[in-house]
């Protein structure tokens, strides 16, 4: 639970200032940014504290002195601002507080900006806490509105010019941008901004980074396609089996030495990296496994069911991860399932 927020008489000689009405999840960083960055106060701000998830939408804003906590109070008491969820009007509420915040479970702004500090300039950001329901939708839209921010700009060194763009990640994206001022424009005017119910952070990363991931995503993709083909000579194996076993249409034995041949050309072992489902509906059948995986883009190549779990195979370990993150609370016939990396025996 918050502590309680005192009236400014009950609180005389305190520099925290106790606020609700935030946006949920918004953080420290959106509170500084939105409320300070270009106030005459900025200066006074010591630190910000907001809970880690701050599912309420409520901050404790510590400054340098009594005098400039009354003067936030005064600035944010009352304040409206509409809220991104429902487009309803609403007000901040800010007093005075006698308690400090709790030591425990909050993101501070002085972590942010000592990451800011740290930060080596490139002319690529990584961006995260983009929806990891749609990420692609989330990001297509951010680069909307980088797009209007073009248009606005007045002077073109301050437009966005962008060369690369990826989801690495659900809820994660690499940009790289043709010039390195352009990315630390970037990194200033977007980081800590409320996005899709969330605050988005934009840190500059290794231009190298981007390359690697290529060469990732090249390497997966070679590794899928082996996959597939591996897939493709195992179901051909199985039909050459089925052909042994079942008698011919003239009624006469199939030609077993053929046969025979074409099933030793054709026995390979097939390589998958596994997940372990958890949590599974006894009436699950494969094929639910299979469309379940199937809506998050993902390929898979086998599924052993067993009574209440199943193990699912992916074509690449980048595959399995990405798995992990995704499937993880989806739900198959009202279950939500436990995904986890298989362990190898």
């Amino acid at each position: 639970m918050p502590p309680k927020a005192f009236s400014a008489d009950s609180a005389k000689g305190s520099k925290v200032v106790y606020v609700q009405g935030f946006p949920p999840r918004a953080d420290a960083l959106f509170v500084f940014k939105t409320y300070f960055d270009s106030d005459d106060l900025h200066h006074t701000v010591v630190e910000i504290h907001t809970a880690t998830r701050n599912i309420t939408g409520v901050a404790w804003i510590e400054l340098d002195s009594v005098d400039s906590a009354t003067d936030v109070v005064k600035r944010l008491d009352g304040q409206s601002h509409v809220d991104i969820r429902d487009r309803t009007s609403r007000m901040l509420t800010a007093s005075l507080s006698k308690r400090a915040p709790p030591p425990k479970g909050l993101a501070r702004l002085s972590d942010w900006r000592k990451e800011r500090e740290d930060m080596v300039a490139s002319r690529t950001v990584e961006i995260s806490n983009l929806s990891t329901e749609d990420p692609r939708s989330s990001l297509d839209r951010l680069m909307k509105l980088v797009e209007a921010r073009n248009d606005e700009a007045e002077d073109p060194e301050h437009t966005f010019d962008i060369e690369h763009l990826e989801i690495t990640a659900p809820g994660t994206a690499l940009v790289q941008f043709a010039a390195e001022y352009t990315a630390e424009l970037a990194v200033d005017a977007f980081s800590g901004m409320y996005w899709q119910e969330a605050t988005v952070y934009i840190k500059f990363v290794p231009d190298s980074t981007i390359d690697q991931f290529f060469a990732t995503v090249i390497k997966e993709k070679t590794a899928s396609k082996k996959a597939s083909d591996q897939l493709a000579a195992a179901n051909a194996y199985l039909q050459a089996m089925d052909q042994m076993e079942a008698p011919s249409d003239a009624g006469s034995p199939p030609d077993v030495d053929e046969l025979s041949g074409r099933i030793s050309s054709l026995e390979i072992e097939m390589e998958s990296v596994d997940v372990r489902i958890d949590n599974l509906a006894y009436a699950a059948t494969k094929e639910d496994v299979r469309k379940a995986f199937a809506r998050k883009d993902l390929e898979v190549t086998k599924v052993v069911l067993k009574k209440g779990f199943a193990w699912v195979g992916l074509p690449s370990q980048y595959d399995a991860e990405r798995a992990v993150k995704v499937m993880t609370g989806r739900r198959i016939k009202g279950r939500a399932l436990e995904v986890e990396m298989a362990k190898k025996e």
